[in-house]
């Protein structure tokens, strides 16, 4: 099986409610190109112009120097590097709970409008 059916497989089978963390493998951040904490993939849905729900996967990664400032994020970047071996099922149960959190706090970000508007043009114009 290829990473995209693989990828596809794991898309087609993650309900609504379920994560899927990934802590190893996973690649460097987008933004800066360090290394992350961990990667999740998570169920996303949003009402499209005509009011349809369309359903996706969402896939987030934490890393340690972007995603400072989102109180959520930074609870789980503690947890992580405060916590080197998690062995203990209450540690387990910790960190289960933080990612949930951490997902929760990304549900509810929404696309800034005014700064999609002036990335939008200041592309159109070359300038980005």
């Amino acid at each position: 099986m290829t990473d995209i059916q693989q990828n596809q497989a794991a898309h087609a089978s993650l309900g609504e409610d379920e994560l899927l963390v990934k802590m190893t493998d996973v690649p460097l951040c987008l933004i800066c190109d360090s290394p992350v904490l961990l990667m999740v993939r998570y169920g996303h849905a949003w009402e499209n112009r005509n009011g349809v729900l369309v359903t996706g996967i969402r896939e987030c990664l934490l890393c340690p120097l972007c995603s400072r400032g989102d109180e959520a994020a930074e609870n789980l970047i503690t947890l992580l590097t405060e916590n080197e071996k998690m062995t203990s099922y209450e540690d387990l149960q910790r960190l289960g709970g933080t990612v949930a959190a951490w997902v929760e706090s990304l549900r509810q970000r929404s696309v800034d409008q005014d700064l999609l508007t002036k990335q939008h043009e200041q592309w159109l114009q070359g300038s980005l």
